[in-house]
């Protein structure tokens, strides 16, 4: 609950900004609409705290941006598919990138792509996703490091179907991440 002020009494300098109303499907709730008010006291919050590391997840396609249905989607519904135009995807990592450039200090893709209450897409597509969030990023804040996305390892079929896929198109892509 950083977005709310919530802090615990342990000091740390990291944080990673996932399940706190920060995913994408709750900041754009439409085209080009943007709610920054969680993701702003996130942010502040962190930064009062005197975090110097803030990694932003990028994940959890709005409802509007995709046609593929998830009722289970995680952490709303349908926020686990592939925007159906990757314009819209590029055009939210570059306002996120332009509006936190030099506070939020990493950037990662998806969470648990492997898991299909997260990613309803293939391995490619996430590959095309994360080669993307690095150039934009890159461009806008070089000095932010680009996460390749969490793995959901409690499930072992998952992962190993769609890891080593996605790590291999990846490979053919130069490597886009730098952890």
């Amino acid at each position: 609950d950083v977005q709310t002020g919530a802090w615990p009494s342990v000091n740390f300098g990291s944080i990673r900004l996932w399940d706190n109303d920060t995913a994408w499907a709750n900041i754009e709730t439409s085209k080009g609409v943007f709610n920054w008010t969680a993701l702003d006291n996130a942010v502040a919050t962190a930064e009062s705290k005197g975090v110097t590391d803030i990694l932003m997840v990028l994940a959890g396609t709005p409802a509007w941006a995709t046609d593929q249905r998830n009722a289970a989607a995680l952490p709303r519904p349908d926020a686990s598919g592939v925007p159906r135009d990757m314009n819209d995807w590029n055009d939210w990592v570059r306002a996120v990138a332009t509006r936190y450039k030099g506070r939020i200090t990493s950037y990662q893709p998806w969470n648990e792509a492997n898991l299909s209450t997260f990613f309803t897409g293939t391995p490619r597509q996430m590959a095309d996703m994360t080669k993307s969030t690095y150039d934009i990023v890159r461009s806008i804040d070089p000095k932010a490091t680009i996460v390749a996305p969490s793995t959901g390892t409690r499930l072992g079929g998952p992962f190993k179907k769609f890891y080593p896929a996605y790590l291999a198109e990846l490979k053919k892509m130069n490597w886009p991440v730098d952890a």
